[in-house]
C-alpha cells in the first residue's frame, strides 16, 4: 500500500539527512576520481547539512534500513550475493516516479520557457506544479549516451558510451532502474527510437522494456541503399529507412496499460517521446499549424531541404521558417500525448503519490551556427541546453524557477535523494533537492561537454569537441587527430547568450588553465573507466531488416 505524500515526504528530510550522514561516516565522496585530479567532476554537496550524531544515525539507520543502491553497494540487498538486482519478498513503500524524456527538444520552444507561439499547455501546466530549471544542460547531444548519463548520473567519458549504435552500456554500470528494482518497485520503460533498443543495454533494471518501433526515420527506399557501402553502413541506412521510430500515441497508451497492471505496487515508469526529431511531419493539424499558408518544397524532411540547397532553389527566410514551424508542430503534438499520460495518472488516482521528472536528452540546431536540423556535431546551447522540470507531490518547489546551472547527470541522484536512498559509489551528479526547497541554494554551476568523441556511427573526419559551460562562460575546444587543438572558442554567455561573438582567446593564462583542465579531466575519467568494447555496425541486431528480407541475401 502506498504511503500518502503527507506521510512520505515529511519523512524524506529525515531520510536524506541520514543518507548524507551515512556518506560522511563511510567516507564516500561520490566521485569517480579524486577531487585533486578532477575538481570539475566532484559534486559540491548539499549545503546546510543539519547537525546529527553518529548515535542518532546508527539507531535510525537500523530502524529504517538505509542501504545504498547499486552493484557496488552491500550485495545482501540483492538476495543472491552477486549485487545483481532481484525483487524483494516484501512490497516496496514509497511514491511512484514518472520519468519522461523528450528527444531533440529545445527548451526555447516551450511556453513555460518563454515561447509565446508554440502551444505546450500540458507541459506548461506541469511547470506550474514543478521546479523549473532555467539553465539545464546535457553533457552530450546524442540520444543513447545522453540517456545513459540520465540513468547513471555519469558523464559519457565515465560510463563509456559516446554515440548511438556502436556502444553498449556496460553490465557493471549502476542505473536508476536497477536501484528501483532492488527496492521492490515495478519498473517499466517505453521507448520510441531504435537507438534505445534493448540490445544497447539501457534496459538494465527494467522488468518491462518496450522498444518496438515501426516507422522509418528517412524517406529513402531501403532497397536502393548503395551496394558499394560496407555491409554495416548499408544495414544502418536501411534501418533508418524501415523501422527506426514510433509516434507518441503507443508510448502513452502502452505506458498507461502497464501502469494499471501494477495494482498497489509502487512503480518507476520511463516514457520516451521521439516526435521532435527530424523528419518534422507531425500528424493532423500539427503538421502545418504554425505556417499554414506556406507554399514550397519543404516537407519536413532533411532530404527536401538539402535537395533545395544543392539545386540552389532554397528560399532561406521562407523555407527555414517553415522547417522551424514544422518542428514546433511536433513539439505541440508531443505535448498533447504527454498531457494524456499525465491525465491518465490522475484518472488512476495516483497523482498525489507521483514524482514527475521531465527532461530532454538534447536540443536541435536550426542553422544557428551552421549545423541544421541536426544536433550531434556541436556544443552550442541550441543543442546542449534542455528543458528540465521536477514535480514533487508534496508541493514543495511548485511554480519556482531556478537560475543556477544544473545538469542531466543530476537527475538520478536527485531522484534517489527525494526517496531517501543513498546513491551508488562513483556517481558524478549531485542532488538538486535543496534547489527545490530554496532556489538560491548552491547549484552545480558547471558542466563538462563533449561531441563526436571516440568511435562514431559516421566517421568524424578526425574532428571532435570538448567544452566547459559555466554560469558565465563557455569554452569549446575543437580537436583534430590525436587531440591536437585546432581552435578554441570562448563566449561570455551573460553578454552573448546566442554565442555569436567569440572572445579573443590569445594570451590568457586562465584560459590556458581551463583548456588543460578540460583535457585532463576527460582523460582521467576515461582512464578510470577503462576500455569499453565498441562494435562495428555489422554486429548490430537488425531484426526488422531480417523480417523484411534485406539481410538474408547479403
Amino acid at each position: 500500500m502506498l504511503v500518502s505524500p503527507r506521510l512520505w515526504f515529511p519523512r524524506l528530510a529525515t531520510l536524506r539527512l541520514l543518507s548524507r550522514v551515512s556518506r560522511q561516516v563511510s567516507g564516500r565522496t561520490g566521485s569517480l576520481v579524486s577531487s585533486e585530479t578532477c575538481p570539475l567532476l566532484i559534486g559540491q554537496g548539499v549545503s546546510g547539512l543539519a547537525h546529527s550524531t553518529l548515535t542518532a544515525w546508527v539507531v535510525a539507520g537500523l530502524c529504517l534500513g538505509i542501504v545504498a543502491c547499486g552493484k557496488s553497494a552491500d550485495t545482501t540487498a540483492s538476495g543472491d550475493g552477486t549485487g545483481s538486482p532481484t525483487v524483494p519478498d516484501s512490497v516496496a513503500e514509497g511514491p511512484h516516479v514518472l520519468l519522461i524524456t523528450l528527444d531533440t527538444c529545445r527548451a526555447d520552444r516551450l511556453g513555460c520557457y518563454g515561447n509565446e507561439t508554440v502551444q505546450t499547455p500540458h507541459l506548461d501546466a506541469l511547470a506550474a506544479e514543478s521546479t523549473l530549471f532555467e539553465n539545464a544542460f546535457t553533457p552530450i547531444p546524442s540520444t543513447l549516451p545522453s540517456h545513459c548519463s540520465i540513468m547513471t548520473g555519469l558523464y559519457p567519458a565515465a560510463h563509456g558510451v559516446h554515440d548511438n549504435g556502436v556502444y553498449v552500456l556496460a553490465e557493471e554500470a549502476d542505473t536508476l532502474a536497477e536501484c528501483f528494482q532492488e527496492k521492490g518497485y515495478a519498473t517499466g520503460a517505453f521507448v520510441s527510437a531504435f537507438v534505445l533498443d534493448a540490445q544497447f543495454n539501457l534496459d538494465q533494471g527494467f522488468t518491462t522494456y518496450d522498444d518496438e518501433v515501426d516507422l522509418p526515420l528517412s524517406g529513402d527506399d531501403p532497397s536502393k541503399v548503395p551496394q558499394n557501402l560496407p555491409a554495416g553502413q548499408r544495414r544502418w541506412f536501411q534501418q533508418l529507412a524501415t523501422a527506426y521510430q514510433r509516434r507518441a500515441p503507443p508510448i502513452t497508451k502502452r505506458a498507461l496499460t502497464w501502469l494499471r497492471e501494477q495494482g498497489d505496487r509502487p512503480w518507476f515508469l520511463w516514457a520516451h517521446y521521439f516526435d521532435p526529431h527530424a523528419p518534422y511531419q507531425a500528424p493532423g493539424k500539427w503538421e502545418t499549424k504554425y505556417d499554414p499558408n506556406y507554399q514550397g518544397a519543404m516537407d519536413g524532411t532533411t532530404g527536401a531541404f538539402w535537395k533545395a540547397v544543392r539545386e540552389r532553389s532554397l528560399d532561406r527566410e521562407k523555407d527555414l521558417r517553415h522547417m522551424r514551424a514544422r518542428y514546433d508542430g511536433e513539439v505541440s503534438y508531443m505535448d498533447e500525448w504527454i498531457g494524456e499520460l499525465l491525465e491518465g495518472v490522475r484518472r488512476e488516482g495516483l497523482w498525489d503519490d507521483t514524482v514527475v521528472i521531465i527532461v530532454a536528452d538534447h536540443g536541435e540546431a536550426f542553422g544557428d551556427h551552421g549545423q541544421v536540423w541536426e544536433h550531434n556535431g556541436e556544443l552550442y546551447d541550441e543543442v546542449m541546453k534542455v528543458p528540465f522540470l521536477l514535480r514533487r507531490p508534496d508541493g514543495v518547489g511548485a511554480g519556482t524557477r531556478v537560475n543556477g546551472l544544473v545538469r542531466t547527470i543530476d537527475v538520478a541522484p536527485t531522484v534517489l535523494d527525494l526517496l531517501g536512498w543513498d546513491a551508488w559509489a562513483g556517481i558524478q551528479g549531485v542532488s538538486l533537492v535543496p534547489l527545490t526547497e530554496s532556489p538560491e541554494a548552491e547549484a552545480p554551476g558547471e558542466i563538462l561537454l563533449e561531441a563526436m568523441r571516440e568511435k562514431q556511427v559516421h566517421t568524424s573526419d578526425d574532428e571532435s569537441y570538448l567544452g566547459l559551460r559555466t554560469d558565465r562562460f563557455k569554452i569549446i575546444l575543437n580537436l583534430g587527430k590525436g587531440d591536437v587543438l585546432t581552435r578554441t572558442e570562448v563566449y561570455d554567455m551573460t553578454k552573448d547568450p546566442n554565442e555569436t561573438s567569440p572572445l579573443d582567446p590569445s594570451g590568457s593564462r586562465q584560459l590556458e588553465q581551463h583548456r588543460e583542465r578540460i583535457l585532463k579531466e576527460y582523460r582521467a575519467m576515461k582512464a578510470a573507466r577503462g576500455s569499453l568494447a565498441t562494435r562495428d555496425l555489422e554486429e548490430v541486431d537488425y531484426e526488422a531488416l531480417e523480417q523484411l528480407g534485406y539481410i538474408s541475401d547479403q
